[in-house]
């Protein structure tokens, strides 16, 4: 009886693994310019950072330090002077990636003098 089983044994082809790094900054620069394009804060210099699947990560500093500058890039709120920023293997700017991320910004966006049915 079992002489009459055949295994196929082609090897098949395995899905595309997704990449350990979720978040990654290469030479990430953001400098804000005034109204005649002069330099007026560099707030990001050469950022290089890796964060990987699991892992648990905390973007720490004083006022000014480039936190929120950083946070917004990763979104793709910004856009980098120079550098680049990979959230999921896709730019930052790819809002594809955004299926994937929740962001609530320090500053509500809300207006006071309405309510919430108002708001929405």
């Amino acid at each position: 009886m079992s002489s009459d089983i055949v295994l196929d044994t082609k090897p098949v082809p395995a899905a595309q693994p997704e990449s350990e790094v979720v978040i990654e900054a290469r030479s990430l620069t953001k400098v804000y310019r005034d109204f005649w394009g002069r330099q007026k804060v560099r707030a990001l210099k050469a950022l290089d950072l890796q964060v990987r699947r699991g892992e648990i990560f905390g973007l720490l500093g004083p006022n000014g330090s480039g936190k929120t500058t950083t946070i917004k890039l990763l979104l793709g709120l910004l856009f980098p002077t120079s550098g680049r920023a990979l959230v999921f293997d896709k730019d930052a700017t790819d809002v594809g990636k955004n299926e994937r991320i929740g962001y609530l910004p320090e500053e509500s966006y809300l207006y006071k003098f309405l309510n919430a049915e108002e708001t929405l």
